[in-house]
């Protein structure tokens, strides 16, 4: 049984800052997919639970000259059909679908699962190929931009300071030439935690050739990471041969453990395996 707690709906995300720096044993919540479960559990308990639904404008989506903005509530359900509308951002429509239930969808947000910081989090990967940064601000006003690459701590931890609370996300307008694709392993395509997630984007020259690569991957270290080194792949004819060349580098970036889900041998096969599926989506989709 849910323990009881002290319910508020700030009108501002300032407001919820400076409420979170009032109470520590306080909480925010979006869609609540996660933390009404821990609640539901006894896992935790909270004194204060600030329900930031209620902030304007907080599940908009919004074109800006060089970059799109996301409201902290964009639920995943929103990202797959703007992704559907976005070829290029394909890789987030397939992590947004991969996540859940339709019924989680519908309020699960991106924000929230990146926030969660669990190393198999759908989002991190294709969040990273993108170059995506979160807006954050604090009790004291202070608003800043970070990173995705930067705000993952190390597993279930962010950067974060408890009053410190994401708005936004903003996502640069990537070439129309590119494609991307996010694929993921695990014992079924949705409703479970990922062995392995990729997210590969791609963009190639008239010639055929790697113009830009660049990979994610999650569920293989203590936190989402970009692969590094793949500059060397720039200039290069992409045929079979090279798939696997790229996908054997991802598999040597890899930073897997063996737990009770894989072992970490496997896990970098998978790696393997997924980024090379992923760079052939976005080969079908270039041509």
């Amino acid at each position: 049984m849910t323990s009881r707690f002290l319910y508020e709906a700030p009108e501002s995300f300032a407001q919820a800052a400076s409420k979170l720096k009032a109470c520590a044993d306080a909480r925010v919540i979006l869609g609540g997919t996660d933390l009404m479960v821990l609640l539901e559990k006894n896992v935790i308990s909270v004194e204060k639970v600030l329900d930031l639904t209620k902030i304007p404008n907080v599940r908009d989506i919004t074109e800006r000259e060089d970059h799109y903005l996301f409201g902290a509530g964009v639920t995943f359900a929103q990202l797959d059909q703007w992704a559907k509308a976005h070829p290029v951002y394909r890789a987030l429509g397939e992590a947004a679908v991969s996540i859940g239930t339709p019924q989680v969808r519908n309020i699960a947000t991106w924000v929230g699962n990146l926030c969660n910081a669990v190393p198999s989090c759908d989002m991190g990967a294709p969040s990273l190929i993108f170059d995506a940064k979160v807006q954050t601000i604090d009790a004291a006003g202070d608003v800043k931009w970070l990173p995705v690459r930067e705000l993952f701590a190390g597993p279930k931890r962010t950067v974060l300071k408890h009053d410190e609370l994401v708005t936004h996300i903003k996502l640069p307008m990537a070439d129309g030439s590119a494609r991307s694709s996010y694929q993921k392993f695990g014992p079924r395509k949705a409703s479970d935690l990922a062995y392995v997630g990729v997210g590969v984007l791609l963009r190639r020259d008239a010639e055929g050739r790697v113009a830009d690569l660049r990979i994610g991957l999650g569920a293989v270290g203590p936190t989402p990471l970009l692969v590094g080194g793949l500059e060397r792949f720039v200039g290069q004819r992409l045929d079979d041969a090279l798939c696997r060349e790229i996908g054997d580098a991802a598999a040597q970036a890899a930073k897997p453990i063996t737990d009770f889900r894989a072992t970490e041998a496997y896990r970098r096969e998978l790696v393997a395996v997924e980024t090379e599926r992923a760079l052939r989506v976005c080969m079908d989709g270039l041509q």
